[in-house]
């Protein structure tokens, strides 16, 4: 089969690789869709003290069953894969924090991934239940996109949305899109403003749901009216030295908020105590997410509550590996799909 290889920091390459084998329990999948998650993007540009290479990236994943090890999972099924299976055993996990645990098995980080032909599926993955089926009317591309959903769903529920909330949603990448329809969808917040940069990605925001949309060099007009009125959730999506100071710049009584997009450099957060004291603030950070809340995410895709074929915007061969990565970097589009 072939496989796109990381190496190292700019180094990536598409190989021939022998397909892999598996054991009791297990099972091969044909990839059939891998969305390209902006952490693929990091791992490629800087590496990670996570991924030991050489090592298939790739963790949003969708494909079919090739060869079945488990009576739970027939040869020809069409599933998604979870990229993360907790061990559900050490401190995190009891705490419930299964998403930050200590001993996680993760596709396209300590595990091959998705760039490739074909993937080893191992049994923690199938004995969880992260394993699920797709159905035939959702197709390859949205379904590779469930983590994501799964992500956005956790970050949000951290920020506890009402449905007489004012929301801020500050990025207008995939993931802000993806939060934009949950809080409208699921979560029936009042009002949704996307704060970002690109034209084309604002106009799909509206598409989607979103009640206003704002470019951020027009911020600094509307902020004495926003903060007026109270914002109640604001949602960091990106986390760049200019979307943290708009985020310090928006906080109101009673604000909550949510830090979802990782920064490629640590960024401090200028913030008193007393702001925190006396306007009873609320900061929380978020990753990853929980074996539930994934299994949430699929039932809403299956069942059609998010639009994910709108968000996404272009495909690549396995081939143009390279091109997939660096096109989500320059962030031209929305979100883009590898086919193996």
């Amino acid at each position: 089969m072939i496989g796109a290889i990381y190496r190292g920091p700019m180094k990536i390459s598409v190989e021939n690789v022998e397909i892999p084998s598996i054991q009791e329990g297990e099972l091969l999948l044909r990839v059939k869709a891998v969305g390209v998650c902006p952490t693929d993007v990091k791992v490629y540009r800087r590496g990670s003290s996570s991924v030991q290479a050489p090592r298939i990236l790739g963790h949003e994943v969708v494909g079919e069953v090739a060869e079945s090890r488990t009576p739970s999972v027939s040869v020809g099924e069409r599933v998604n894969v979870a990229a993360d299976s907790p061990c559900l055993e050490c401190s995190n996990c009891r705490r419930g924090l299964e998403n930050i645990c200590t001993s996680m098995q993760s596709l396209g980080v300590n595990i091959d991934g998705g760039y490739a032909q074909f993937m080893r599926v191992p049994r923690e993955f199938v004995d969880k239940g992260l394993v699920l089926p797709l159905p035939d009317g959702v197709s390859w591309e949205s379904g590779a996109l469930v983590e994501p959903v799964a992500v956005s769903l956790h970050a949000l529920s951290l920020g506890r949305p009402r449905e007489r909330d004012l929301t801020v949603v500050i990025g207008d990448g995939p993931n802000a899109l993806i939060h934009t329809q949950l809080l409208k969808n699921i979560f029936h917040v009042r009002r949704v403003i996307v704060v970002g940069l690109m034209e084309h990605r604002l106009k799909q925001a509206s598409i989607l749901g979103a009640d206003e949309t704002l470019k951020v060099q027009d911020l600094g007009k509307e902020i004495g009216k926003l903060k007026e009125e109270g914002i109640d959730l604001l949602d960091l999506t990106i986390a760049n030295e200019p979307s943290v100071r708009e985020a310090m710049d928006l906080l109101t009584a009673g604000t909550k908020l949510v830090i979802f997009g990782g920064s490629q450099t640590d960024l401090p957060l200028r913030i008193d105590t007393n702001s925190v004291h006396y306007k009873q603030l609320t900061i929380t950070g978020s990753t990853g997410t929980t074996v539930d809340e994934y299994r949430k995410a699929h039932q809403l895709v299956v069942a059609g509550q998010i639009n994910l074929d709108k968000i996404i915007s272009h495909t690549f061969s396995l081939y143009e590996i390279r091109k997939a990565l660096e096109f989500t970097e320059s962030q031209q589009g929305l979100k883009s799909v590898v086919i193996p």
